[in-house]
């Protein structure tokens, strides 16, 4: 969801707006729910002359819970108009930098011209004529001037764990698949990840088939603050709140506020890969860096298949596809099949994921999750997590440790210690 976007909606809802006469309104690029209280909004003033929210309910009644989310929005003291042109340039600036960072990453000088008309004419499109020539001008040379120094820092990105930043190399269109047995952590390494990537300001997406968007935030509620993630998503529990526990909420309001702000999350219950692929666009289109998916075996498909392993590598396939054309990193998690069960060592290996073979030649980097204390209470690594990479086609393979805080969520590095 785009904070933004809900402190437009929220203002005129609360206004009772009589008017869709404002400057840009109409080039805002609400999507999602956020586009569905839109239409309704134009619909009560188009209809009744101003908004009214039971107008709103009878229009969109399964956006109801969504609608009082967006109420709980803080408007300040700020001009609604200033607002929306204030938004309606930020999206056209990442639009613009989406389409540049996609032609550059190709490294093909000839486009270079046809990114300059390319971009020139998206200006015209989004401009009035009257302030093409000032406004257009200026804002084609203050993007080329604002990649001109993030270019460097765009590309790079730094999973916060310091071992695994050295041993794997993640470039925008690559695909990253992470596998593991079921309550090895892969959600937690998700959201870990999600985290430290969002700290470093990176926009990030959560595509989720399997929980739901406020738990994963909750997840990262706990990582940030150490408190209990039972105590946060189990109302019975949340009596034996400790005043410690409130103050360390209080304490890392701002920080994960902030990290919040830069996670979207899209949750659904079996997705289709086209819908998967629809918010892949999507994420690109919104400036959005990476885009993690929870996981590949919940995703559905319309299509029939001779088995689940040519299923799962169709999807896979179409999903590394899709990320490369729209210069996304894309994270991937994945179950493994049983066949680990039977051994003595329980370590993944690449014969172990349905249609390795399809997978293998596909994925840019496939790393495995393990923790040994999960099958042997007197494991000698105790409260550890290997980081298994076993296929990176830039870059070398091995086995990184880090420490693993399943109470409350919270991945470090094996040189560390929770607080």
């Amino acid at each position: 969801m785009d904070l933004n976007c809900k402190y437009i909606l929220c203002s005129m809802i609360i206004g009772e707006t009589k008017t869709l006469n404002y400057r840009n309104l109409d080039k805002i690029n609400f999507l999602g729910y956020d586009l569905e209280l839109f239409q309704a909004i134009k619909y009560s003033i188009q209809n009744k002359g101003y908004v009214d929210q039971e107008v709103i309910v009878a229009k969109v009644p399964h956006l109801e819970k969504y609608l009082f989310d967006v109420l709980d929005v803080s408007v300040g003291g700020e001009n609604l108009q200033e607002f929306i042109d204030s938004v309606y340039n930020k999206q056209l600036k990442i639009r613009l930098k989406t389409l540049m960072n996609k032609k550059i990453g190709s490294n093909v000088e000839s486009e270079i011209l046809d990114i300059t008309k390319e971009l020139q004419q998206m200006i015209k499109e989004t401009c009035d004529s009257e302030d093409y020539n000032k406004k257009g001008v200026e804002l084609f040379k203050e993007i080329l001037d604002e990649l001109d120094s993030e270019i460097e820092e765009t590309d790079v990105f730094e999973t916060g764990y310091s071992d695994l930043d050295e041993l794997i190399n993640l470039s925008p269109g690559d695909l990253w698949l992470i596998a593991a047995r079921a309550s090895m952590g892969k959600s937690v390494f998700m959201m870990n990840l999600a985290k430290n990537f969002a700290k470093k300001n990176k926009k990030v997406k959560v595509l989720s088939l399997e929980m739901t968007s406020v738990s994963l935030q909750k997840r990262v509620v706990s990582c940030i603050s150490g408190v209990n993630l039972n105590k946060l998503v189990n109302k019975r529990n949340m009596k034996f709140l400790t005043s410690e526990d409130k103050d360390n909420i209080c304490k890392v309001n701002t920080i994960a506020d902030y990290v919040l702000a830069n996670i979207d999350y899209f949750d659904k219950a079996g997705a289709t890969i086209d819908e998967v692929e629809t918010q892949i666009k999507l994420a690109s289109e919104q400036g959005c860096e990476v885009v993690f998916i929870d996981y590949a075996q919940f995703i559905s498909s319309s299509k029939q298949y001779q088995s689940e392993t040519l299923r799962i590598a169709d999807i896979v396939k179409r999903i590394k596809v899709c990320g490369r054309d729209n210069n996304i990193l894309v994270v991937m998690l994945a179950q493994v099949n049983r066949g680990v069960e039977g051994r003595a060592d329980r370590r993944p290996m690449m014969s172990d994921l349905d249609g390795s073979s399809e997978l293998e030649k596909t994925s840019d980097i496939i790393s495995f999750i393990y923790r040994d204390d999960y099958y042997n209470d007197d494991s000698q690594y105790k409260g550890l997590m290997e980081i298994i990479t076993r296929k990176q086609r830039n870059g070398g393979l091995g086995t990184v440790f880090l420490r693993f805080f399943g109470d409350i969520q919270r991945i470090t590095n094996y040189s560390s210690k929770v607080d």
